[in-house]
């Protein structure tokens, strides 16, 4: 197989990356010390907080965004 052009700049942006990310993919580490090593756990946290602030009796939103009007 020969890489040129576009194919052996994308093959080097991706070598790149994961040398200079390696320290972060240690995954089987990670999850032996109980580490979430997704993001569904942070995810599902956001949407949580974010609804139930959301919902929250007596509040009001302006039409320019998610800005509350009362505190």
């Amino acid at each position: 197989m020969n890489l040129g052009g576009p194919a052996a700049k994308q093959a080097a942006t991706e070598v790149d990356y994961f040398i200079t990310n390696h320290h972060r993919m240690q995954y089987a580490h990670f999850k032996k010390k109980g580490y979430f090593i997704g993001s569904g756990a942070v995810e599902g946290s956001c949407k949580s907080i974010v609804a139930q602030r959301a919902k929250q009796a007596g509040m009001r939103w302006t039409i320019a965004g998610y800005h509350p009007s009362s505190p």
